[in-house]
Formats: structure tokens, sequence, C-alpha cells
């Protein structure tokens, strides 16, 4: 009997020892930089055949199994603006629980230095959408289940966002600009700082709970102060829940819904676009209200 429970620990430690040994091999193989390259051609190359969207990065790096860092990614849409381009992409997640119940769990992304670039593009010979929206489409349409099969609509967890000295900018080519005030239509915002949680990404539905947020719309350097609020997309509206903005001179709470039929209703806001808004001790300054209506 004694012999017997020596062998068997014998046989676990040595299965412990190889399965470390494994690890360690697989993860030194990892950093080596033609490895590296081998794996960014392989998977991005199968996000570009199926989204139509170029996807490329410098370098990889991982940190262990729990930690990835990607520098220079960069996605350019199907008719070459650069959507999106980052420096410095960090991932933390726990190995074996990323694909989980066909879910991808994330624990938490850090972004520096990005630089996303919404366009209207073509989405058919008579409509355009977001190129932003045409690339979470067709990810959705590369995760759902095969024709005839049912199943539930792909999902992506994040735990945690942090974005800091960013860029946003949106783009309408079909429409003119204007002379003075804000443009709906072409505009950039400067992200100094952001941090987000519970950031899902469910078909068409993105939410998250924005716990703060300091930008400025960069063309007229007006000042975005402090930005909370729980936040939901889809093709059917957009919500800001428990909303707290302090920009410009003014401070604007606490409940403000758009309903629309497409994001692409956005584009004639003042025709298509329902506004159902709850608002609590709201402080609107005139020249916030100048801003943004000199050119209406």
């Amino acid at each position: 009997m004694q012999g017997i429970k020596k062998r068997l620990v014998r046989i676990l430690l040595t299965s412990i020892a190889a399965s470390s040994g494994v690890l360690l091999i697989a993860f030194v193989v990892l950093q080596m930089p033609t490895v590296q390259k081998l794996l960014i051609d392989k998977y991005l190359g199968r996000l570009k055949n199926h989204t139509h969207f170029e996807i490329s990065a410098q370098r990889i790096h991982l940190y262990w199994y729990d930690r990835l860092q990607i520098n220079g990614l960069k996605v350019v849409d199907p008719e070459k603006n650069q959507m999106i381009s980052i420096d410095k992409f960090l991932v933390n997640f726990q190995f074996f629980h990323v694909r989980d119940s066909g879910q991808v769990n994330i624990d938490g992304v850090s972004l520096d230095s990005a630089n996303v670039k919404l366009v209207y593009i073509a989405e058919s010979d008579t409509t355009k959408d977001i190129n932003l929206n045409e690339f979470i489409a067709a990810m959705n349409k590369m995760f759902a289940p095969p024709p005839g099969k049912t199943g539930k609509s792909p999902k992506v967890n994040i735990g945690e966002i942090i974005l800091t000295n960013s860029l946003v900018s949106l783009h309408h080519p079909d429409k003119d600009s204007v002379a003075t005030g804000f443009d709906q239509n072409h505009f950039t915002v400067k992200l100094f700082d952001s941090e987000m949680s519970a950031f899902q990404v469910i078909g068409d539905t993105v939410q998250f709970n924005l716990h703060s947020l300091v930008a400025e719309e960069v063309d007229h350097a007006w000042p975005i102060h402090e930005v909370k609020t729980y936040f939901r997309t889809s093709q059917s509206g957009m919500q800001f829940l428990n909303l707290q903005i302090k920009a410009g001179q003014s401070y604007l709470g606490d409940t403000i819904v758009f309903k629309y039929n497409s994001t692409r209703d956005m584009t004639d806001f003042v025709n298509k676009v329902n506004i159902q808004a709850k608002l609590k001790d709201c402080v609107i300054h005139p020249d916030d209200i100048r801003f943004f209506a000199s050119n209406t």
C-alpha cells in the first residue's frame, strides 16, 4: 500500500513538472519574433478575411499567460480610412477563462495614444454608416452561429478599460463643414483620461459604466471637465443613464435617451431622432448654447 502511494505521488509530481515544462517552453517560443509574426499574420489575417477591415500590429508581447501587450495596432476600413491606431494596447486576462460558455472574457484593457477616426462609409449602394458600426456588425457575423442553427448573440465582457492621451474624431464626407461653432459632422475630441467598467458587446448593443472622462473639443478648445454615466447604444437608440456632465460653463443631468430606427438617422438628427430627457439641477450657460446652436 505504501508503495502504491509513493508511485501515485511520483506520477503526480512528474505530471506537474511535465505540464510546467510545456508551459515554460511554449512561453519561451511565443517570445520569438518569427513566431509572433506567424501568429499576427494568422489571426489578424483571419479577421481581415471575415470583416474586410485590414488589421495589423507591429509587435505582440506575452507577459506570462495573463497579460498581453500589442504595439502599433492599426485597423483600416474597406475604403482605406485608418479607423483605429493604438501605440500601446495592454490586455489583462485569465488564460483559461478567455473563452467561457461562448463568451469572450477579459479582465482589463489599457489603451495609450489611441486615435479613433469615425467615418461614414458605404453600407450598400444607397446607404452609408459609420465604419465602426460596420466593423462591429462584421464581427458579430463572424462569431454568429452557422446558418440554420440557433444560438445566443456573441458577447464580449471587459471588466475595466482605461484610456489616456487619445483622439476620437467623426467625419461625414458628404456634409459641408460649417464656419463657426460646433460642427456635428466634422469634429475631433481629445481624451485626456477616461475610465470605464462592465464593458459589454452583445450583438449590436454596446454598453458600459463610464466612471470618469476628461476631454476637450479640439477645434474650439471647448472643455469637457467631467462625464459620468451608464451608456448604452444600439441600432434602435442611445441611452445616457444617471448622467453627470460638466462641460464649458454648464452642468447637465440626469437621463437622456435618443430613439431612432438606425444609427444612420443620426445624420439627420433634427428630423429623425426622438429625444427623451429627464433633467435635474441643470445649469445651461448662454455661451454653450451659442457654441452648439450657432449654425442651426
